[in-house]
């Protein structure tokens, strides 16, 4: 694999961007997955995902192992963040060596000068495939594994889109592209293997019914690939947040425009809690307006009195979820 960005140069770092699905990578061989927009002038909060290995290989590792790890030989990357009110991953910049950007690997992988191994080969013909259906390649990252160099012949293609027109593009285009053979949908054994990788609290038929109305995962030359949004934030104040417990409720979703970025955000007609707010990619574009869910997770308020709900504060969200319990059309 070819080194996907350079290391961060001294005059780079505090002005670099960090953006969700992004990677940081430091000495000590450890590549964290950045989980919120950065600037780097203080921590960028992110999670460990990889070690690089003895033979130079990162090696994936799970949330317990991670914690573990840095719990007893990297302290440093473990911090209470006020502003969410969480225990986090965070990296300095001082010792960010690579930040390994989603964006410049997709241009990376198009560049027929740079050597691919046949997986890359494969994400670069997907990639061909978009743009010749009118997705341009300036709003489009790879990520996951092929971004963080670990990718095996059974991984999937995970695809960031840096637009909401360019995204809502990308989802209306896959079920024609399906429909012109030119990718696949996912069969029973595809979403099972999906389910089983997200641990999600919903039960399996329930999980697969929402998932396949969102238009964000198909099949390509027997890859399944996966469609999400990143939108890059101007600089804003950030509201503090305390927790104030686990809280489950129903209400009928008002507002979705949000519904698939990160963290995604669906406004709820409730009388003191203005919306929900899902930090993981399995309850992004969950639910529409006129929708009636049913959401578990914890209850924050913001210093001003405003109050959410947030699901996936911690990565497995164990016993938090988002289910859609009437359409607005009144049935499932």
């Amino acid at each position: 694999m070819t080194t996907t960005t350079a290391a961060l140069r001294p005059e780079m770092k505090g002005t670099s961007t960090f953006l969700p699905r992004d990677f940081v990578k430091t000495a000590a061989g450890l590549i964290f997955a950045v989980v919120d927009q950065s600037d780097a002038t203080e921590r960028v909060p992110c999670f460990l995902r990889y070690r690089t290995s003895i033979n130079g290989k990162p090696e994936k590792l799970s949330t317990t192992e991670a914690n573990n790890l840095l719990r007893q030989r990297y302290p440093q990357y473990l911090f209470h963040c006020e502003q969410r009110d969480a225990d986090m991953h965070g990296v300095v910049p001082e010792d960010v060596t690579q930040h390994l950007q989603a964006r410049a690997r997709a241009r990376e992988l198009l560049d027929p000068r740079q050597p691919t191994d046949p997986f890359e080969a494969r994400v670069a013909r997907l990639l061909i495939v978009l743009a010749e259906a009118g997705i341009p390649m300036s709003s489009v990252g790879v990520t996951g594994s092929v971004l963080a160099g670990s990718h095996r012949v059974d991984s999937d293609i995970d695809l960031v889109i840096y637009e909401t027109a360019a995204f809502e593009r990308a989802r209306s285009l896959l079920p024609e592209l399906i429909h012109r053979g030119m990718l696949t949908a996912l069969d029973d054994a595809t979403w099972e293997d999906a389910y089983r990788r997200r641990g999600c609290s919903l039960a399996y038929q329930e999980f697969r019914w929402h998932e396949e109305r969102k238009h964000n995962k198909a099949v390509f030359e027997g890859t399944k690939l996966d469609l999400s949004l990143v939108i890059e934030r101007t600089a804003r104040a950030r509201e503090k947040w305390r927790k104030l417990g686990t809280f489950r409720l129903s209400a009928m979703i008002t507002e979705d425009q949000a519904s698939f970025d990160y963290p995604a955000r669906l406004g709820i007609d409730h009388d003191r809690i203005s919306e929900v707010v899902a930090f993981t990619a399995t309850y992004s574009g969950q639910a529409r307006i006129g929708e009636q869910i049913e959401v578990s997770g914890l209850l924050e308020e913001a210093s001003g009195g405003t109050q959410r709900i947030v699901v996936g504060s911690d990565r497995e969200a164990h016993g938090q979820y988002i289910r859609v319990i009437r359409t607005a059309r009144g049935r499932l």
